[in-house]
């Protein structure tokens, strides 16, 4: 009966309400999701991982990695990109958050012979709607091989299932690309 009765208290802490996102959105956290890319004649899909750590206060590293299969014009192919890089936060209140960030990115696409330096500097602004759900929206430029310029838009949403674990969802673009991604996070 004690067992039982600790498994309903353990149970209850993890998933009540009332004590989630009661503070500014977390920069610290281990993510991982399904990852589709979509672009005319392009369609990849696989997994992604991504890493965030806040430095201090007002800084945070970033990390990431994504592994997909797909098809170009009917062609199989594999396609992985991994990032890292640096931003800046301000809390601009009890629930929101501005960032910048600028990350390092390789895209890895089997068809090309060399990887593509792709560098990204983000805009965003994160708010918390309520103790369970995080909406956020960014605004990116990509340079590509130095040489090409492409912005984007991303709209996401963490929804809180407990304090330390989330489930995610991200819409992004790069010009024609679009990337969609459904995951788990758990923020420390």
């Amino acid at each position: 009966m004690n067992k039982n009765l600790l498994l309903i208290i353990i149970l209850n802490v993890l998933l009540s309400p009332s004590a989630y996102a009661l503070n500014s959105p977390n920069y610290t956290y281990l993510e991982t999701a399904y990852i589709i890319f979509d672009d005319s004649g392009f369609e990849a899909k696989g997994i992604k991982l991504k890493g965030s750590i806040e430095i201090s206060d007002y800084f945070f590293a970033v990390v990431d990695y994504n592994d997909t299969k797909g098809k170009i014009n009917n062609f199989d192919v594999d396609f992985s990109t991994k990032g890292y890089g640096i931003g800046a936060k301000a809390d601009l209140g009890y629930d929101d958050s501005f960032y910048i960030s600028y990350t390092f990115n390789t895209w890895n696409l089997e068809a090309v012979s060399s990887d593509i330096d792709v560098d990204t500097l983000r805009v965003g602004y994160r708010r918390i709607l309520s103790k369970n759900l995080e909406l956020n929206t960014s605004y990116t430029s990509n340079r590509i091989e130095d040489t090409q310029k492409e912005s984007g838009y991303s709209f996401g949403a963490v929804y809180y299932v407990s304090d330390n674990i989330q489930m995610t969802f991200d819409y992004d673009t790069v010009d024609k690309l679009k990337i969609i991604s459904i995951g788990a996070r758990v923020s420390f």
